[in-house]
């Protein structure tokens, strides 16, 4: 099975770009737009993916405990 990233950002050219470079090298990859921290998180619990990029350059390894962590802190997840 795939990796899973998802990509959190505007659906401009460079975000579609970078999203059909993933799926050409064979990870699983959904793009989100998101107006409020909610609405994202409950996408992100609901696809539960391995990766998050945000935007141009922050990449968020969620399976890790600092990914976990870095969540907490921008207000995204419950830290436990």
């Amino acid at each position: 099975m795939p990796q899973h990233i998802v990509i959190v950002g505007d659906k401009d050219e460079r975000t579609v770009l970078t999203a059909q470079a993933l799926r050409d090298n064979g990870y699983g990859v959904t793009t989100l737009r998101s107006h409020n921290n909610k609405d994202l998180h409950e996408k992100i619990c609901r696809l539960q993916p391995d990766f998050l990029l945000i935007g141009d350059d922050v990449v968020i390894d969620l399976k890790s405990e600092y990914g976990k962590h870095v969540l907490y802190e921008i207000a995204l997840a419950d830290y436990n």
